[in-house]
């Protein structure tokens, strides 16, 4: 029922009701003071001040109370769409009864979210700011603040708390002789943090709220939709117990990322994201089927396909044991950074079997489960926090290394980098110091990042390219041809130079239609003015195969498996094969 001021009366839907109005000029629209705001903003119970019928701020506790019902901002809305007619009449007779005591208190009726109406305490007063008056509500029911912090204050969605208590609802409402099962999706959002960290918190919340909308948006009546953190989101849906029972929800979820999102300023940003997906049946516990569909995620994280992994058992355990690995990581890069060795592999030049370069790549002497090579801890340092730790140790230690080993003054040293690495605004200076440092020519460093690490916001990564190939330092594309648009990458990078995965030579010596695509990336990268690394050569058919599509830098077992820096100092040049 909409309800509006009129003069000598207060009516609701064109009825008097019981009390009069403000005159004109006791309440005005206006703007409520800034320092007042902040003051509120700070109150953990929720707070309106409404003005001529109509509210004028909410604190964030209240706009959260509120957002299941209205999901843009109370300011704008009737008072009754908080607190019934009869309630606000009673409300302004107490205001008008009150009117030169400090404050005075009354019952008033609040439609909840998704609840019947309940009558909660609210304490009422009128205030007199500069250029309003209006009336001020607080509620101070404590359930109406436990029901805040089951919502998100970003996006609105509910809270991690709010998700367990709305999932608990779902699966106790499942027939146990029935067919139906209550679907839990979490996802991330890939290569969110590189904008986040690149482009402000302010682009990053406008990304979060609109991907928030979407999923409202797409998934179907009665899902639960929810944020558990950061880029976290989850979706809960009843489906029925068939092995595509979850395929539409499924599709729905991913359809959300289908398109660019667009943010302030014109910019528009690609996005993908990675899902897990389990089953509860009547009787499990919400905490557990959040924590399976967490792990199935972050094992999807790791894989290029499929974009999203159902729970098994097994997973489970996989988690334990990467907990166990990342944990033993984090006590060496605090202890024993030194278990952390660095080892390298020749770079070749077929034309005279020089070596002209090295990889350097780690591995770990972990005293409990032996040499570990980077498959086995990387991923897991990459998903933690623990990766640019690792990085710094393998920048600092080859760095060194190579500018003190005499012997190899004039070869290039290339270092593999995460995408998250490359985009640390203190890479290139910190790089170029540390060059400086050791008296080594920045233009003898090349840090390696993988192809797929620019499928997401490559425009980012071209920049922070940029700055590397700024200070003299190159920068290869590695894994060229594994990802998505890998000839618009090329175009597109400040690149001076790809490397193409070991696959591509894997029969490179039996089928023509690889030697035909090595040749084209050759020529490619010929016509780009960029260097060409083959990497995977493991016999010397493959190295004919190679030589003949005319690429001249090669990589690979047939040369050399990754060794101590020293055991290449007898000779730079090989023999022949």
């Amino acid at each position: 029922m909409a309800i509006s001021w009129g003069r000598g009366l207060l009516r609701a839907g064109g009825n008097a009701v019981v009390a009069d109005p403000p005159a004109a000029t006791d309440i005005a629209l206006g703007v409520v003071p800034t320092n007042y705001g902040m003051l509120l903003n700070l109150v953990s119970r929720p707070v309106v001040l409404w003005s001529d019928g109509v509210i004028v701020y909410a604190n964030p506790a209240a706009e959260r109370t509120a957002r299941p019902v209205i999901s843009d901002s109370l300011v704008g809305h009737p008072i009754t769409d908080v607190v019934d007619v009869d309630s606000v009449a009673r409300l302004w007779s107490t205001v008008l009864s009150g009117r030169g005591a400090r404050t005075s208190s009354a019952h008033v009726r609040i439609q909840l979210v998704c609840r019947a109406p309940a009558v909660v305490q609210a304490t009422v007063s009128e205030v007199v700011l500069p250029d309003l008056t209006a009336i001020q509500l607080i509620f101070d029911d404590p359930t109406l603040a436990s029901l805040a912090r089951k919502r998100d204050d970003l996006t609105g969605l509910h809270s991690r708390s709010g998700v367990v208590d709305k999932l608990a609802a779902q699966i106790g409402a499942l027939d146990p002789r029935g067919d139906r099962r209550v679907a839990v999706i979490t996802l991330d959002l890939d290569g969110f943090s590189r904008i986040n960290d690149s482009m402000g918190a302010d682009v990053g919340d406008e990304i979060l709220t609109a991907i928030a909308d979407s999923l409202r948006a797409a998934v179907p009546v009665g899902a639960v939709v929810g944020r558990l953190g950061a880029d976290e989101f989850v979706v809960a849906a009843t489906v029925h117990d068939q092995p595509d029972g979850s395929a539409d929800l499924i599709g729905r979820v991913r359809s959300v990322v289908s398109e660019p999102v667009p943010t302030s300023g014109g910019s528009e940003h690609w996005l993908n994201m990675r899902m897990g997906l389990a089953v509860a049946s009547r009787g499990d516990r919400p905490s557990d089927v959040l924590r399976d569909s967490s792990i199935a995620r972050r094992r999807a994280s790791f894989r290029r396909d499929p974009a999203y992994l159902r729970f098994q058992q097994e997973f489970r355990e996989e988690a334990q044991h990467r907990l166990g690995i990342e944990k033993a990581l984090r006590t060496t890069l605090a202890f024993t950074p030194e278990h952390l060795v660095v080892v390298y592999q020749p770079i070749i030049a077929l034309s005279d079997r020089r070596v002209v370069g090295f990889e350097a790549l780690v591995r770990w002497n972990d005293p409990e489960r032996g040499l570990m090579l980077p498959g086995d801890f990387i991923p897991i340092a990459e998903e933690s926090d623990l990766i640019e730790q690792v990085g710094g140790h393998v920048i600092d230690a080859a760095i060194r290394e190579v500018a003190a080993a005499v012997w190899a003054d004039d070869v290039f040293l290339s270092i593999n980098l995460s995408s998250r690495e490359l985009c640390d605004a203190d890479l290139a200076p910190r790089l170029a110091a540390l060059c400086d440092e050791v008296g080594m020519d920045p233009r003898r460093l090349r840090i390696e990042v993988t192809e797929t690490g620019f499928a997401v916001d490559g425009d980012v990564m071209a920049a922070a390219a940029g700055q590397l190939r700024a200070v003299g330092i190159g920068v290869f594309l590695d894994d060229f041809g594994s990802g998505q648009s890998s000839l618009s990458r090329l175009v597109g990078l400040p690149a001076t130079g790809i490397k193409t995965p070991c696959e591509f030579v894997r029969n490179v010596e039996e089928r023509s239609d690889v030697q035909a695509l090595l040749s084209c990336v050759v020529a490619l990268a010929g016509a780009r003015g960029v260097d060409v690394v083959i990497e995977g050569i493991e016999n010397a058919a493959q190295e004919k195969a190679v030589a003949d599509s005319g690429a001249e830098l090669v990589q690979g077992f047939l040369y050399g498996r990754p060794a101590p820096l020293s055991d290449f100092a007898s000779s730079l040049v090989l023999s022949g094969h």
